[in-house]
């Protein structure tokens, strides 16, 4: 719930809600922090290397573990780190997402090869 303010027309106090600031407002409160992770992405994988190499994902590794570090920056982050691990967060998901629907993580064959059956 928003804070209330006090105003004071003439003689009388009334109750006024603050207005919060939609994130959605400005193109920018979401192109800025994809930016950022995007530019900082290829840099902090290649210095994860040899943890990420030990993640049991196959070819997901790197987004698992890139994924992971996502959460914990938004997880105890504020302000523009924050949203910068949140926009982490959603491109590594989507980054998955793809690997899983075209089978990259892991498909083996089930029902004589028509159907596959996916595993994590």
């Amino acid at each position: 719930m928003a804070k209330r303010r006090r105003t004071r027309t003439r003689t009388v106090f009334k109750k006024a809600k603050r207005r919060a600031k939609s994130a959605m407002s400005k193109p920018g409160a979401v192109i800025i922090p994809a930016m950022a992770y995007g530019a900082l992405r290829s840099k902090m994988a290649v210095a994860l290397t040899p943890v990420l190499s030990k993640i049991p994902g196959g070819n997901v590794a790197d987004e698992i573990g890139m994924g992971l570090l996502s959460y914990m920056v938004a997880k105890k982050g504020k302000g523009m780190v924050k949203k910068v691990g949140i926009a982490g967060l959603t491109i590594e998901s989507a980054r998955a997402g793809e690997a899983l629907i075209s089978g990259g993580i892991g498909a083996v064959a089930g029902n004589n090869g028509q159907n596959p059956g996916l595993f994590l």
